[in-house]
Order: C-alpha cells, then sequence, then structure tokens
C-alpha cells in the first residue's frame, strides 16, 4: 500500500516541525511511505537541515520530496498540486504543528475500506488536553467519537486522509478536491460541506474517525472564544472576513450586493486597515483569495528526492 503525506511548512525549519519529526516514529511496517514537504516561505531551509532529515528518512525507508517556493502560496493550491503529481492510494494532510501518534499508519492500513479517514484531535486549553474535532457539522459542541462516520461530519485539515477512490469521487462531483478559491481560513470548511453535500446526494463516502493526534492551534493562546479572537489579530480577522464573503456567495447563495454592503459596514465601523479594506473590497468583487492568483510553475525546484519501499 502507498501512502503519502503532505506536510506544508512556513516559517519554521525541519528540525522545528514536530509533525515531521514525529512522522519519522510512525511504524510504516508493510506500507510504501513517503513524505513532500512544502516549504511555503519565507526562508530556504538550511542545507544541514535537509541532510540531516534526509538521512533519518534513509534509515526509516521513507522516500521524501522536498519543495521549495517562498511565496506563501494558498494552502489548496498546494494541497491540489501534489495530489495530482503523487503514486498513491492514501494521501494524508498534516500541518507542521501536530505531533503523530505511532499508529498512525497501521491506523490507515487497519482501515483501507474507507476512503476518508481522520483522527481526533487533542489540543490544549487552559493547561487541559481536550478534544476539539471532529464534531457535527451542526453543533461543534457535540463530538464524534472514534468508529464509523455516516454524516454532519466537520474537522480541520491536519490529520485528514484521503484515497484515490475519494479523489476521483470530489473531482467527478465539482472538479477539483480543495476550494483554490480560499487561500488559509476555512479550507477545512469547504471540504468537510461539500464532502456532506455528496452523502446528502447519496454518492458513497466511506468515513472513519481513528487514533488521535496532538495539534497545536495559534488561537490556544488565548480565549478560545473566536468571536473574541477574531478581533485581536488582523491577518486573522481579514482571513475570516474572506472565508465568510465566500460561505455567503458559494454556499449560503447570498446576492454579491448584500455581501458588498456587509463588507463596506465594517470598514465604516473601523475595523479594517485602510490596505485589509482595499483587499476586502477586491475579493468581494473577485472571490479569490490574494494568495490563490500565485501560480505554481510546473518546474518547481524539487530537492533531494529519494525513492525507497519498504521490505516485504
Amino acid at each position: 500500500m502507498n501512502v503519502n503525506a503532505l506536510v506544508i511548512s512556513y516559517n519554521s525549519s525541519i528540525s522545528q516541525s514536530s509533525t515531521l519529526q514525529s512522522l519519522l516514529d510512525t511504524d510504516n511496517k508493510d506500507i510504501n511511505f513517503k513524505i513532500f514537504i512544502w516549504n511555503n516561505g519565507p526562508n530556504l531551509f538550511e542545507d544541514h537541515d535537509i541532510e540531516e532529515y534526509l538521512e533519518k528518512c534513509k534509515e526509516k525507508r521513507i522516500s521524501l520530496s522536498i519543495y521549495q517556493d517562498l511565496r506563501n502560496i494558498s494552502l489548496s493550491k498546494i494541497y491540489n498540486y501534489i495530489i495530482k503529481k503523487g503514486n498513491f492510494d492514501f494521501i494524508a494532510i498534516l500541518d507542521q504543528d501536530s505531533t503523530i501518534n505511532v499508529e498512525y499508519l497501521q491506523n490507515i492500513a487497519t482501515h483501507r475500506k474507507s476512503n476518508l479517514i481522520f483522527p481526533r484531535i487533542i489540543t490544549e486549553k487552559n493547561n487541559v488536553a481536550i478534544q476539539s474535532h471532529p464534531h457535527s457539522s451542526k453543533d461543534k459542541n457535540i463530538l464524534i467519537n472514534e468508529g464509523p462516520v455516516t454524516s454532519n461530519m466537520s474537522s480541520v485539515t491536519s490529520g485528514i486522509v484521503l484515497s484515490k477512490d475519494l479523489i476521483n469521487k470530489i473531482e467527478k462531483y465539482r472538479g477539483y478536491v480543495f476550494e483554490e478559491k480560499l487561500g488559509f481560513y476555512g479550507i477545512d470548511v469547504d471540504f468537510f460541506v461539500t464532502i456532506n453535500h455528496m452523502i446528502e446526494k447519496n454518492i458513497s463516502v466511506n468515513a472513519f474517525c481513528v487514533g488521535s493526534i496532538n495539534h497545536l492551534f495559534s488561537s490556544n493562546n488565548e480565549n478560545e472564544n473566536e468571536n473574541e479572537n477574531e478581533f485581536k489579530s488582523p491577518f486573522r480577522y481579514l482571513e475570516l472576513l474572506y472565508f465568510k464573503i465566500f460561505f455567503r456567495e458559494t454556499h449560503q447563495k447570498k446576492s454579491k450586493l448584500t455581501t458588498l454592503w456587509i463588507c463596506i459596514r465594517e470598514i465604516l465601523r473601523g475595523k479594517l486597515p485602510p490596505l485589509n479594506a482595499i483587499s476586502v473590497l477586491r475579493f468581494a468583487f473577485e472571490n479569490v483569495h490574494p494568495r490563490s492568483k500565485l501560480i505554481i510553475k510546473p518546474d518547481v525546484e524539487e530537492k533531494n528526492c529519494i525513492y525507497l519501499e519498504c521490505q516485504k
């Protein structure tokens, strides 16, 4: 069985990424495992950092590809790009700040008849470990436990595993896997909205929740109340507003006129700096994230590729 894992790094080294380091300890017995690292900027990886990780991968019989494009490209575009490049039965999408358990890959192998696999997300709130995801798409206070999941599911992108079969179904349903109009925030929400819509239309999605990963959310050092948090960081508020505009027009089918009025209202209330206000208005007209306009070149540099198969 071929399993790929994509880890996107931003403002971090390979050695600093808890995800990349913990992946080395996963049990990959009888699995052809390949890690794709995408360095999204702002600096190139140090050569010694690459060489050290490369050697560790060789010891663990893990294949490795490293892409470095420092423009901080839309995450959704990177997901779709790597999905199209890879030869796999399953692909895992991972953030850089997760701690992957030893059984992560074997959980995929055990549940290979499923085409969507995701773990329980364990995070820390007020110094207490809690499960934050997955949860019901209709009520985030209703957590989903391990086992088959048949409808109304929602989770974060980090940790989800997609089969080739599911990817083909999603592409047939809407032409692409991840929504490239979104840059950073809301990609996971849009993905699970799509999955739930597919299930409602009787398209088979065999989903299973198994295992857990520890994940660090940037907002967890603050009050977890999103309505309060969204105003504390101009970047976070801007990203949330991009997503709200997209969601209104794409999923709620609201008119562009009412959406523009909401944007203007937020600007008049002084909630947006001038440059962010211009960005929001442009997004409202174009419905495309600024980072999604960047094109991934077909010849983007791929460094230190190795291809090793596990012992049978």
